[in-house]
């Protein structure tokens, strides 16, 4: 018998801002969870969305990859340093910005943070007018990859810091003290809310609104998108090619 096995084309996401706004909107049953003790686990599951973009995203990768073939790696210490890039390359090929360098030199962990939250500050902020599609795909390898951070860190890399969700989604709440009318927020909302506020915050969100700030000056929308989707295009090798597979599957 011949049984034909489809590859699932589902990427897993989990947003930091969306799971405030899952909280927000389902306090009652989030406190009830706690009560039982098994928030920790309703929280992994809860609200956990998928994005049918798998073959979009293998596609990019697929270029990325090529591209380095073709114009960057020429013996074995280009392509270890091509191997090794975490959106350095995507950086310099638009101009060696400070701020924007500081973000992935940092522990690889504290890297998604800062730019899974910059990239959705970017996305409600400015819409996606212009490059909707690269925009999208952009949000959804940022989400991607904070759910390994957030279901399993190891997969994402070996000594990842789940605690780092945490510390982040805390800062969250820090932000939007004070605020009793958050529950009917959907994440938009709720993410220009923490826009008006950011400048006063702390710790990642701070920086990640810093971040954001500087890759709105990059130019124009277009521009600031492709260099998003070349920052997550590296990150997502970078941490592929060090996890062991059997963590994946």
């Amino acid at each position: 018998a011949y049984f034909k096995v489809e590859w699932s084309d589902g990427v897993a996401q989990h947003s930091l801002i969306g799971f405030l706004a899952c909280n927000r909107r389902h306090a009652r049953l989030m406190g009830i969870a706690e009560f039982f003790q098994c928030k920790g686990l309703l929280d992994t599951y809860f609200g956990l969305m998928s994005y049918h973009s798998s073959k979009d995203i293998t596609m990019l990768v697929h270029e990325h990859v090529k591209a380095g073939w073709m114009s960057h790696i020429a013996d074995i210490e280009s392509y270890w340093r091509f191997s090794d890039s975490r959106g350095q390359w995507a950086l310099e090929r638009n101009g060696r910005e400070e701020i924007l360098l500081e973000s992935i030199e940092k522990p690889f962990d504290e890297s998604i943070i800062l730019w899974h939250v910059a990239t959705d500050l970017c996305f409600y902020s400015r819409g996606t007018s212009g490059n909707s599609q690269c925009a999208r795909i952009c949000r959804q390898i940022s989400n991607y990859l904070m759910h390994p951070l957030f279901a399993n860190p190891e997969m994402l890399l070996p000594g990842s810091r789940r605690n780092l969700f945490t510390v982040a989604y805390d800062e969250l709440e820090a932000v939007l003290q004070g605020d009793d009318d958050l529950s009917l927020l959907d994440e938009r909302g709720l993410t220009l809310k923490i826009i008006s506020k950011a400048e006063s915050a702390k710790g990642f969100i701070q920086d990640s609104w810093v971040l954001a700030q500087d890759l709105t000056r990059l130019g124009d929308d277009n521009k600031m998108w492709e260099v998003i989707k070349g920052v997550w295009i590296e990150m997502l090798c970078f941490c592929a090619g060090r996890c062991r597979g059997y963590l994946h599957a």
